[in-house]
C-alpha cells in the first residue's frame, strides 16, 4: 500500500498555505467550504455568532472579537462565517457544518457543544436554506 492511498483526497493537489480574506473565486470557495476542519470550538463560536443573529440578541457593542494567536485560523473562521451568511455560499457551507456537528458521537465525552443539532437545523432553516434538506438531515439521513 502507498502512502497516498490512505488519504481521501490527493495529497498532490494544491494546497493553499494560507486564507485570503479577499479571494472569493468559486473555486476557492468550494475548496475552503469542503476542506475546512471544525473543532469544538469552531462549531460552538459558529453557533453562538449564527444564534445571536438569528435571535437578534442586544448587546452593549457592536461586532464581535475574533482573538487568536497567529496562524491559528482567525481569517479562516471569519471567512467560514461570512460563508455561512451569503446568499452564495449559504446552503453549501451551512451542510458542512450540519455534517460535521451530526458526525459527532452524543455520548462520545471527548467533546463538548455547548448546543445540540437541531438548534443548528433551525438556524439554518431560519437563514432561509433548502428547508426540505436539513429536515431531512434531521431525520438522521444522510446527504
Amino acid at each position: 500500500m502507498k502512502l497516498k492511498e490512505l488519504y481521501n483526497k490527493p495529497i498532490d493537489r494544491a494546497v493553499n498555505p494560507a486564507v485570503s480574506a479577499t479571494k472569493f473565486d468559486p473555486e476557492t470557495e468550494r475548496i475552503e467550504i469542503q476542506e475546512y476542519v471544525f473543532t469544538d470550538e469552531i462549531m460552538n463560536g459558529l453557533f453562538r455568532i449564527l444564534d445571536a443573529i438569528k435571535n437578534n440578541q442586544p448587546y452593549d457593542h457592536v461586532g464581535i472579537w475574533i482573538d487568536g494567536y497567529y496562524g491559528s485560523g482567525k481569517s479562516h473562521f471569519l471567512k467560514y462565517l461570512d460563508y455561512c451568511i451569503t446568499p452564495s455560499t449559504r446552503e453549501d457551507a451551512l451542510s458542512r457544518l450540519l455534517e460535521a456537528i451530526k458526525a459527532i458521537d452524543p455520548l462520545d465525552d471527548k467533546h463538548y457543544l455547548s448546543f445540540d443539532y437541531e438548534q443548528m437545523v433551525s438556524i439554518a432553516n431560519w437563514l432561509g436554506t433548502g428547508h426540505d434538506r436539513y429536515m431531512y438531515l434531521q431525520s438522521g439521513n444522510k446527504l
